[in-house]
C-alpha cells in the first residue's frame, strides 16, 4: 500500500513501482486525487475519508481542525466503553 500516492513523492514512487512490475495499492484521503493516478497506472486505490466519515457520524471518533490540519480522536463514548470494544475485537 502506498499512502499519499497522489502527492509529489508518492506519485514518483507509484510510477517507479509500476515500471518495475509492481502493483501497489494506492491510498490517500482524496478520491478525486487518487482516481486519475490509479486510472493512468491501472492500479487499485482506497481512501480513508469514507471510513473516517462513517466513524464520526456514528460517534466513534471526534475531530478538531479542518482540511490538512484535521486530527481525529477516539470519542468519549468509545473511550468509556473501550474495554468492551477490546473484548469484542478479540473475539473476531
Amino acid at each position: 500500500m502506498l499512502y499519499g500516492a497522489y502527492g509529489y513523492t508518492g506519485s514518483l514512487i507509484a510510477y517507479e513501482a509500476k515500471s518495475r512490475g509492481h502493483s501497489p495499492l494506492l491510498a490517500g484521503r482524496s478520491e478525486e486525487k487518487l482516481i486519475p493516478l490509479a486510472e493512468e497506472l491501472n492500479l487499485d486505490y482506497k481512501t480513508v475519508r469514507h471510513h473516517l466519515d462513517v466513524l464520526t457520524k456514528n460517534n466513534l471518533l471526534t475531530f478538531t481542525g479542518s482540511k490538512y490540519g484535521k486530527m481525529y480522536f477516539i470519542s468519549p463514548p468509545l473511550e468509556e466503553s473501550y474495554e468492551v470494544f477490546i473484548e469484542i475485537w478479540d473475539k473476531r
